[in-house]
């Protein structure tokens, strides 16, 4: 691949209606699921940490937390 070639399918990431390649596709939607588990976990986390709760409530917790925030954020849309 040319560096032409390279500079134009990079740039489709940064394009409004660009088509990145799969390659680059899949990396980034990884890369944004784990974003949004880690920011709707870690919260979780450290609240059960500071409270003292069992690694069973922490769960609890971590679990309802999750699911919580999806059916705040559906009834957004």
């Amino acid at each position: 691949m040319s560096g032409k070639e390279m500079k134009k399918t990079s740039d489709e990431l940064f394009i409004l209606d660009g088509r990145p390649s799969l390659g680059q596709t899949v990396p980034l939607a990884l890369q944004h699921v784990v974003a949004m588990i880690v920011g709707c976990v870690t919260p979780a986390i450290i609240v059960a940490g500071v409270a003292g709760l069992s690694e069973q409530d922490s769960i609890f917790l971590c679990s309802h937390r999750c699911i919580v925030r999806d059916q705040l954020d559906s009834g957004h849309r």
